[in-house]
This record gives C-alpha cells, structure tokens and sequence, in this order.
C-alpha cells in the first residue's frame, strides 16, 4: 500500500474514532486522565515546568534536531548525502509551510475552529502563570498544536529515512518536545493526535508520497551542487 493511501486509512480512521459517540467519549476520557494526571507537576515543579516551557528550550529543541540530523547524514553512504541534504530542507521547508497555510489560516480562519485549551476549561487546574505571571500557559484556539506539529512531522520524516529500531531515540525526543504543552495544559492530548498528528501526516504524505518530492528534492540538490562548485571555485582563486 502506497504512503497515501495508508495514511489517508490512518487519518479516516482517527477521525472517524473522535466523531462517532460509540467511542468519542473514549477521547474525552484519555484528555481528561491525561490533563490531571500531568498537570499537578506544575506545582511540585514549577521551576523545572516553567525551563521546559522556555523560548531558550525552544532553540535548543532545534539545535537537538539539527545533531539527530547531522548523525543521520554522517552515516549515509557518502553516494547519497547530497540527495539525503535535500530531503532534510525539503522536509524543514514543507513543515514550515504546513504550519503558516493549515495551522495560522486555514484552521483558525478558513473552518473557524476554536478549542480552549484545557486550563481554560477544566475545573481545578494548576496554572504556570499563577508562578510566573505573564507565561502563555492557555488559549482559546489550541487546535491544533504548533510545537506538536514541528515534532511529529520530525518523527515522520526520520522514520522515512531510517528504520523504526534507529529512529526510537528521535522518537522518544519528539514526545519529549510535546509533553510540556500538555502538562501546563496549553493542548489536549487530541490537540496533537487529531490535529497535529493528523496535520503532519497529511502534509507529510502529500510531501513525500508524491511526485512533489522528487521534483523539489532534484532542484534543492542541483542549487547546493552549483553553491558548493561556485564556492569551490572562488576559494581555489583566492
């Protein structure tokens, strides 16, 4: 079965579990257990909550990446490193795109979906921001989650080019990235299945399990080969 149709089975059937009231409230029961079962860390360790909350996580989230990136590449067969170099932008450049056009437009916008985050809805929430006033710790549109989004469409790009055995360790730290979210209870847990995971997916099999890939994989491949002989040339004449 080709990477389009196993994930649009994917897709249909997730949504198809969240829309159905025979197993609907199965979901609210997994937001809910999951929402206080996580959320009273926030007061046992707000410190430690509120560093893993941080603008400054976020950028070394992405420093993380790039080194599960780089290890990657260093154990391609050097005959394909090129062609591997453009997959890893092609796929930065697709989630980039994802994010601005489905999660910033079309969701918000387009369908008008609204969610309130469960710290907005839920009785008994510990929030961040009663220790560390002016931290965005709720919303009244988190369907679906950005960070979710970033860190599962690195999930699935990694398991495109590698094994599920070697990716574990990226995929342990892309649930990593999407837990802080949910334990200050900025996201449901179906903020990230049904609607990052779901939004990934989509955008990822479009991205790969088309001609698209090999079209935009070729031109990113054929501007880094014409930088590097440009760059060659110039450092030999100086």
């Amino acid at each position: 079965m080709s990477l389009l149709k196993r994930s649009a089975c994917t897709v249909f059937l997730l949504l198809l579990s969240w829309f159905i009231p025979a197993t609907s409230h199965i979901w609210d029961t997994i937001d809910n257990v999951v929402f206080y079962t996580l959320n009273p860390l926030v007061e046992s360790a707000p410190y430690c909550i509120r560093f893993i909350n941080s603008h400054w996580l976020d950028w070394i989230s992405d420093i993380v990446i790039i080194l599960f990136l780089a290890r990657l590449y260093k154990k391609t067969d050097p005959n394909h490193r090129l062609n591997l170099l453009g997959e890893f932008i092609y796929s930065c450049l697709t989630a980039v795109v994802v994010i601005a056009l489905v999660n910033k437009q079309i969701m918000p916008h387009l369908l008008s979906i609204t969610r309130k985050s469960p710290s907005l809805f839920l009785d008994g929430a510990v929030r961040l921001s009663h220790f560390f006033p002016g931290v965005k710790d709720a919303s009244h549109q988190s369907f679906p989650g950005d960070h979710a989004t970033t860190a599962l469409f690195f999930i699935l790009s990694y398991l495109h080019w590698t094994s599920l055995k070697r990716a574990i360790p990226a995929i342990c730290y892309g649930v990593f990235m999407i837990l802080p979210r949910i334990i200050i209870g900025a996201h449901w847990v179906t903020d990230v299945v049904m609607g990052s995971f779901v939004i990934s997916l989509c955008g990822f099999a479009i991205a790969f399990g088309t001609p698209l890939k090999a079209y935009f994989v070729r031109t990113i491949t054929r501007l880094l080969k014409g930088a590097s002989t440009y760059y060659a040339r110039n450092t030999n004449t100086l």
